[in-house]
């Protein structure tokens, strides 16, 4: 199976070929532009995946898969209400299809319909349990809504289900300083860095250049270059985080006394 994952802070979408409802068989040419769409996605060619799965829907309007597909592609190139109607038509097609679900809260919150990512979330966990994303992607909902422990709770679930959950532990960690929890946020930091040694530095920084102005993002990676120790770095993301929101000196006090 081909899983497409696009980076890591605030984007975080799944390639999968669906595999609930009924078979249908679909005509061999269908088939091949459906086939031709997942390996231009997967060599990061959206353009020419929206094209070849618009030609396998042409050819087959109840195509799932494409529309799928073609959604994922759209919201690779930012095209987020494009992606959000081809998931809601492959759900229309498929409507036990907790991976549409998935993709189309995903995809609401990039838009900043965080009740819509909670729905689609939990309409997504509701039909297959086990799927860790789900619950990072309803956590992230939560915590833009203000609902924090809803939060942690929530990627608290996806890490018992996953274990190596990196995105997990760096986003439960930073929702721990936010609240206070310095040992809790250090220590979801380390077991992180444990797994993935690069994986909070990298995908922080990444954040950073789309987003420079979210205090978030250098509280993220000053915690992790605390916990490696890097304090000089850890001290300047911590001032930089204090300098756009001069609330969070109290829960950042413990890490600027080090």
């Amino acid at each position: 199976m081909l899983r497409l994952s696009i980076n890591s802070i605030g984007i975080f979408i799944s390639l999968l070929v669906l595999q609930t409802g009924p078979s249908i068989v679909f005509s061999t040419d269908s088939a091949a532009h459906f086939d031709r769409a997942l390996e231009k996605a997967k060599a990061g060619d959206h353009q020419g995946a929206i094209r070849e799965a618009s030609q396998a829907i042409k050819g087959n309007p109840d195509f799932a898969d494409a529309y799928f597909a073609r959604g994922v592609s759209k919201g690779a190139l930012g095209n987020y209400q494009g992606a959000i109607s081809d998931y809601s038509q492959a759900i229309k097609i498929k409507p036990f299809s907790a991976l549409a679900y998935l993709n189309r809260g995903q995809a609401q919150g990039m838009l900043g319909n965080y009740q819509a990512q909670i729905d689609d979330s939990s309409q997504a966990i509701k039909l297959a349990p086990n799927y860790p994303e789900a619950y990072v992607n309803r956590g992230r909902a939560r915590a833009h809504m203000g609902d924090r422990q809803g939060a942690i709770d929530d990627y608290t679930q996806a890490i018992k289900i996953q274990s190596d959950f990196t995105f997990a532990y760096y986003n439960r960690g930073l929702l721990k300083a936010k609240s206070g929890d310095v040992r809790g946020a250090i220590d979801d930091y380390a077991q992180a860095l444990k797994i993935d040694p690069g994986a909070p530095i990298n995908d922080f920084s990444q954040a950073i250049k789309t987003q420079p102005d979210n205090a978030d993002w250098y509280v993220g990676r000053g915690i992790a270059y605390f916990v490696l120790m890097n304090k000089e770095a850890a001290r300047e993301d911590f001032k930089k985080a204090l300098s756009l929101r001069p609330e969070l000196q109290q829960n950042l006090k413990t890490f600027l006394k080090e």
